[in-house]
């Protein structure tokens, strides 16, 4: 009996490079992580990369029918040229590196490269919770703040593949300063480690604050997680971050649904362990903020993401570009 289709995919991040084998129908056969700098920097990294994929190559029955590689990266990247582009804060060696072509070269197969979170997205329309989507947004919530756009069925990647980039939306004139150069991104009132500073700014008039003690007596270990921890034992200078993490995220979510139309937003990332606390202000906010019919046609979730959606992720990447499965 003939074997089935696999594609070969890889998520790098800053932290770990996740890489696997997987089917046309999402299924994970193989799949194996390492550090991004388990070689070292600079050109280590891209050896690295290579490693993984060729590694996870090895593991599969040989002869088996691969179609190609996709792989998910931080970052703005031109998709078709397979370039990761200039702004990329998390692994400073990919910047103007054209990966789709050196991967490609090294493989002897195609290869497609784009953004981690247009990676996603197309992995929850192929595989996941946004099946039959038509008019789709994702948003991650982590280390930073990334979205995926999908609109009639097709990701959209802007002029320059800066499409998504929802995390750099102005969301507060003059307010916080954001690594971009510019002030009040969303990404500085929801990220995690933007979070962390923000109940570090808090302690000289909240020296008892509990994520404080949650932290070790440590300002500089506090964590998100500490914060959101406190938040719910009731604390209130926690309680004062998270109710206004949950209101910038409204206004986002209003101004997403009033320029888009969409008819599901998923949010994901390690922020969104805290959904208890954000989901349903946020959404009274976006109410607040939105066109109600427009409102009203957008049911806003949380992502179910686990180790292997990244993989699945690049997987459902390469079959959009290759095979014109984008749903």
């Amino acid at each position: 009996m003939r074997q089935a289709e696999v594609v070969i995919a890889a998520d790098v991040g800053g932290t770990t490079v996740s890489a696997g084998i997987v089917g046309t129908d999402g299924v994970v056969h193989t799949h194996r992580q390492v550090p991004t700098y388990a070689r070292g920097r600079g050109s280590a990294v891209l050896e690295n990369i290579v490693e993984v994929l060729e590694g996870v190559r090895g593991e599969f029955p040989p002869g088996a029918p691969v179609l190609g590689v996709g792989i998910g990266a931080p970052g703005n990247v031109d998709a078709a040229a397979g370039r990761v582009g200039e702004d990329i804060q998390n692994i400073p060696e990919l910047k103007d590196v054209a990966l789709g072509p050196l991967v490609a070269d090294r493989l002897g197969l195609p290869a497609v490269v784009d953004n981690d979170v247009n990676a996603l997205a197309l992995g929850e329309m192929a595989f996941g919770a946004a099946r039959g989507a038509r008019n789709f947004i994702l948003l991650c919530i982590g280390t930073g703040v990334g979205g995926g756009l999908v609109l009639n069925g097709r990701i959209v990647r802007g002029a320059s593949g800066y499409g998504g980039e929802v995390g750099h939306m102005a969301v507060e004139p003059d307010g916080r300063p954001c690594f971009c150069g510019s002030r009040g991104c969303l990404k500085t009132y929801l990220s995690g480690p933007d979070l962390a500073d923000q109940a570090r700014e808090v302690l000289p008039t909240a020296p008892a604050a509990r994520y404080l003690a949650l932290a070790g007596g440590d300002p500089a270990a506090i964590r998100a997680e500490h914060l959101f921890q406190a938040a719910r034992e009731g604390d209130a200078a926690a309680q004062g971050i998270v109710d206004r993490a949950a209101r910038i995220l409204g206004i986002a979510l209003g101004n997403l649904i009033n320029g888009l139309n969409p008819e599901l937003i998923l949010l994901g990332g390690g922020v969104m362990a805290a959904a208890d606390l954000l989901l349903e202000p946020a959404r009274t906010w976006a109410r607040r903020y939105a066109f109600a019919s427009a409102f009203a046609a957008a049911r806003i979730g949380v992502a179910a993401f686990d180790k292997q959606s990244g993989i699945k992720g690049a997987a459902a990447l390469f079959l959009a570009e290759h095979r014109g499965a984008q749903p």
